[in-house]
């Protein structure tokens, strides 16, 4: 700050954790009660900002930062800033989690392979068993021991939801979701009645978050059934997709943006002719390959054109890398680099008789 300016009062980061709680808890009412309104949407990204300066700016030795960091992720995914919240959850970066907050995490991270295995690890522990916490009890009288009892229902309670909700998105099971909220709903209210006010924020926004990524998943968003040619191959190619974005390694895809909704809903017509104009990043390619999973059902040829022989090559691996899994192959075309093509040989070209389930 320059010079002349006043002085930040010492009690800043107390107000703006006040105000960026109370605001996220207004807005987590309103979602639930209207939906996803932009009123919520914009609060949502108002709290998270204020809670994510004190993250950034405020004691960094402060115990509670970890927890404050995964409730600002959580509020800026529920503002559709999913970007946003994965950047505060950098990897390899420790960040003092307890078990629940660490299992949310992964799931912000899109690390659904690390939620799996944490969640069966913890659940499988015998440390974490009811049988041994009961032993706890009955050998101490001290309260902090309840306490813990407590907390360690409720992370139990929370990591089996998470893991329902992950065998959910791979399965597509609506009834497994539903499972995944009663219980969620579960641990809230028995973080509220004891006042377990850390626990109680976490199973609140693991509920939310929970049923926005069931909302925009792509087993929500793509139909199961499709009318017209195709419809017999659909559901498979659906599947066998929805499988390999669940699967990948690093970072798995499960939803789709805001940005790519419409468009996406459109892409299931195969007689329906879309034009997409997003700024870079902003999900055209996961459109493209939405229709070509729906002309590729039709057993219709598809033929990418890009500008530059470099993109060429980078669109190429992304389509062998998105569709060899369902048993479809694609090809370059060099020679169209070769020299400038007329209208007649171009549609020429796109008239010759090519193999089918072949991308081009």
């Amino acid at each position: 700050m320059p010079s002349a300016s006043p002085k930040f009062p010492t009690e800043l980061s107390a107000d703006l954790l006040d105000y960026g709680y109370t605001l996220l808890r207004l807005c987590l009412l309103l979602r639930e009660e209207q939906g996803d309104t932009e009123l919520a949407i914009n609060g949502f990204e108002r709290s998270a900002e204020a809670i994510e300066a004190v993250i950034r700016r405020g004691d960094p030795t402060d115990p509670e930062r970890g927890f404050h960091t995964v409730v600002a992720a959580c509020a800026y995914h529920l503002g559709h800033f999913s970007a946003r919240s994965y950047c505060l959850l950098p990897f390899g970066v420790d960040l003092n989690l307890a078990p629940s907050e660490y299992a949310l995490s992964c799931l912000l991270r899109r690390s659904l392979d690390d939620l799996s295995a944490y969640c069966r690890e913890w659940l499988q522990s015998e440390v974490n068993s009811d049988g041994a916490v009961a032993a706890r009890l009955a050998d101490s009288n001290d309260d902090t021991d309840v306490e813990t009892a407590l907390d360690n229902a409720i992370t139990s309670g929370l990591l089996r939801a998470l893991s329902i909700f992950d065998l959910s998105l791979t399965t597509g099971s609506e009834t497994g979701v539903e499972e995944t909220i009663r219980l969620l709903q579960e641990c809230e209210d028995m973080a509220l009645n004891f006042n377990m006010v850390t626990a109680w924020w976490i199973c609140k926004l693991a509920k939310n978050l929970l049923a926005d990524l069931w909302t925009y998943s792509l087993h929500r968003q793509l139909p199961p059934e499709i009318n017209g040619d195709g419809a017999e191959a659909w559901p498979e190619l659906r599947e066998l997709f929805i499988a390999r974005l669940r699967t990948k390694k690093r970072v798995s895809e499960i939803e789709l943006w805001p940005s790519q909704i419409t468009a996406a809903k459109r892409t299931s017509d195969v007689d329906d002719d879309l034009v997409v104009s997003l700024p870079t990043s902003a999900g055209k390619t996961r459109i493209a390959e939405l229709c070509i999973l729906r002309a590729l059902a039709a057993r219709q040829r598809i033929v990418y054109v890009t500008p530059l022989r470099a993109l060429s090559a980078q669109v190429e691996r992304d389509l062998r890398e998105a569709f060899r899994p369902l048993f479809l192959r694609c090809t370059a075309l060099p020679e169209l680099w070769a020299r400038t093509w007329t209208p007649l040989e171009t549609e020429t070209l796109l008239s010759r008789p090519l193999r089918n389930s072949t991308l081009h």
